[in-house]
């Protein structure tokens, strides 16, 4: 680690040390320039990054809490990783970065700052973990970007309530320290890499005793705070976890001149922005989201509308009984276009991006395409009713199996062998299914034509005799 000129501020309490660190991380080499003020990090520079970074989340025990202005500005970097103590972003931290697609952060970077996005015509993927209980920088982040971004929301409660945790201790921790050690900032020694640490110990003490707070060893006091964290996390009832997987349409606004009037007017394009609107204050809202599938329909392409419906369903955070029959509709109509995508998924290329696991498409195939038996059959019903309803049965498995064959060749189209083998297994046992069906149903109607014939012969025996009684 190389240490950089540090500067004192103006009132001569508090001084900013910068560093420079050669780290190998997720085995990625990368030269990282940070500044440490108040033990928090702000990364000022990343030089030569690599085309996939992960920012660490600590350096020297602090937390990085800052991506500071023009951080990744001009690099050729197409997917980022940000730690989850990240809260602001500089002016201008991704500028002109053209090859950007895709974006991991957590829901704390509230404050992006001026033309983050500026010259970023790329992005696609937006994955963003959130807090419970806490304020989501969705809203910030689809602002910034217009063009379709598929998007996928997760809160796993367990490792979050950690996290969230450490988070807050380290937001607090310039308040809990005296003035005294934070004049210390501006000495650093080389050999444990922390500053003057014999220096602010024992001042760092006498402010313990002071508190009536108890003075632990180095070893004592991390053991101790993960000991509590784990007590609250067995005592304290978490939050349900769940994941959304959504898509936000593009939009883009086109200025027009009215001459005579003297007066430019803006034209909207696209659904995107009525998408981007669904929220209440900074919560996001899936009702709001679910009730603008009708102007997607007609505004976007067939595959787009497909992978949005079947991101529901798959993912159904807050999703009513209604709109659900809503998007399997529009799937049950679009059977073909869904099938394809869900093969599509399970041999993903490169930089290809979907909402669409590999794996789903029996999901598709048992829960949506598969036809329902009848609930409503009667105990006697009529000859013509039932013959009816055999028929209407046949005609769908019939469709089904068609639907089947379809897969398949789909499957073997794009070299899918495992699904092309289950596809077959599938219409195999919906034929010999429907063989059995079709001989029982023959079986019954020869039972009923049998039933029919001897009523029609009693019936002919009684008009007989009556007969005969009456030529007498």
């Amino acid at each position: 680690m190389q240490l950089l000129p540090f500067m004192r501020c103006a009132n001569s309490r508090i001084c900013l040390l910068f560093f420079s660190n050669k780290l190998e991380y997720r085995g990625i080499t990368m030269k990282f320039i940070y500044t440490r003020s108040n033990d928090e990090i702000r990364i000022d520079q990343i030089e030569d990054p690599e085309a996939v970074i992960y920012v660490p989340e600590r350096f020297e025990d602090c937390p990085v809490t800052e991506l500071g202005s023009y951080v990744l500005a001009h690099s050729s970097v197409e997917e980022i990783h940000l730690p989850p103590y990240v809260r602001k972003i500089g002016a201008y931290g991704f500028y002109e970065c053209e090859q950007l697609k895709r974006i991991y952060c957590y829901s704390r970077v509230l404050d992006l700052g001026a033309g983050l996005f500026a010259g970023v015509p790329a992005v696609e993927y937006l994955d963003i973990t959130e807090f419970p209980g806490e304020r989501s920088c969705l809203k910030e982040m689809l602002t910034e970007l217009r063009q379709t971004l598929r998007v996928q929301i997760h809160c796993y409660c367990t490792r979050m309530r950690v996290q969230q945790q450490d988070f807050a201790d380290a937001s607090h921790s310039k308040s809990a320290k005296s003035a005294a050690t934070t004049v210390s900032y501006g000495i650093f020694s080389s050999e444990n890499s922390y500053p003057c640490t014999a220096m602010i110990q024992p001042l760092r003490q006498a402010g313990r005793k002071e508190a009536g707070q108890e003075i632990l060893k180095p070893g004592e006091t991390k053991q101790r705070e993960r000991e509590q964290q784990n007590l609250d996390l067995s005592s304290e009832k978490l939050p349900e976890e769940y994941e959304a997987r959504l898509i936000f349409p593009e939009y883009f606004e086109d200025s027009v001149e009215n001459t005579p009037a003297r007066i430019v007017c803006i034209e909207t394009h696209g659904c995107g922005h009525r998408y981007r609107y669904c929220f209440a204050g900074r919560v996001f809202q899936y009702r709001g989201y679910d009730e603008l599938f009708p102007h997607v329909q007609v505004q976007e392409k067939e595959e787009l509308v497909t992978e949005l419906a079947l991101g529901r369903l798959l993912y159904p955070k807050e999703l009513s009984e209604k709109f659900r029959e809503q998007y399997q509709t529009y799937i049950r109509e679009h059977w073909e276009m869904a099938g394809r995508l869900l093969i599509q998924a399970d041999n993903m290329k490169k930089n290809h991006v979907s909402n669409l696991e590999p794996g789903k498409l029996p999901w598709l195939v048992e829960e949506v395409l598969m036809p329902r038996k009848d609930q409503c059959e009667t105990r006697q019903p009529e000859l013509a009713a039932e013959q009816l309803r055999n028929t209407e049965q046949n005609q769908s498995l019939q469709n089904f199996s068609a639907q089947l064959s379809t897969f398949i060749q789909i499957a073997q189209e794009s070299g899918d062998t495992e699904m092309v083998s289950w596809l077959m297994e599938r219409r195999h046992q919906l034929r010999a299914a429907d063989s059995m069906q079709s001989a029982g149903a023959l079986h019954d109607a020869e039972t009923i034509q049998d039933l029919t014939g001897d009523m029609e012969h009693s019936v002919k025996t009684q008009s007989s005799k009556r007969k005969r009684r009456f030529k007498f």
